[in-house]
């Protein structure tokens, strides 16, 4: 399947609305957002081979403030995080010397964050709104076994401060975690419902997340 296909697919993954696939003691809404004290811990190991797929928006001064949309692997490990700036800084699952390139982001605009976890000693690929960054960084798996967090760095530093939308993961286009934004009809309860493990991840940190009016 061409690059071009497979980024549109990853598009419509990320944007398109759930239909019925909430149940019905859910209400869907377009994000969640955390002040950087709020973030959750999936039950999800990224595997290779994993093609990471969601909308973000980053809150806050971006010159001053770090953030970590998502993250997995031990230690000082993580996936995608914004630094001061205005950039952006990435390393799968590695040592060595992380990727940058500044002067990406903007505080306060939606960005569209995909992510393709290669194997062995080959570089993974990260997209900006369809542009692909270099990619300085080993990009593999570290080994380790350990599960995605959203809205903070897997050691637990730099929660982040914005708004997560629908967060796919594939491989080999089949459906391995599948996070829509939504709130429990019972207690007004916000968090991500996973489709495919038909789990309820609300907020493992202090305060709680904000939803859209």
């Amino acid at each position: 399947m061409g690059n071009d296909v497979m980024a549109m697919r990853r598009r419509l993954m990320a944007a398109r609305p759930s239909g019925g696939l909430l149940p019905a003691e859910y209400r869907q809404v377009e994000w969640i957002a955390s002040n950087s004290y709020q973030y959750i811990v999936t039950d999800y190991v990224p595997t290779k081979w994993d093609e990471i797929s969601t909308y973000v928006s980053f809150g806050g001064n971006t010159s001053t403030t770090n953030n970590c949309p998502f993250s997995a692997g031990t230690g000082d490990y993580q996936l995608v995080m914004l630094k001061s700036g205005e950039t952006i800084y990435w390393k799968y699952f590695q040592t060595g010397g992380a990727a940058s390139e500044k002067n990406v982001l903007v505080s306060g605009q939606r960005y569209e964050l995909t992510v393709t976890i290669q194997a062995g000693t080959a570089n993974g690929i990260l997209s900006i709104n369809g542009k692909t960054l270099s990619s300085k960084a080993a990009m593999e798996l570290d080994g380790a076994s350990t599960t995605l967090w959203l809205f903070r760095r897997r050691n637990g530093s730099y929660g982040m401060n914005g708004s997560i939308e629908r967060f796919t993961i594939t491989n080999s286009q089949l459906p391995r975690l599948d996070l829509i934004p939504c709130i429990r009809k019972s207690d007004s309860k916000p968090g991500m419902y996973d489709t495919v493990s038909k789990t309820f991840y609300t907020n493992a940190g202090t305060g709680e997340f904000t939803v859209p009016a």
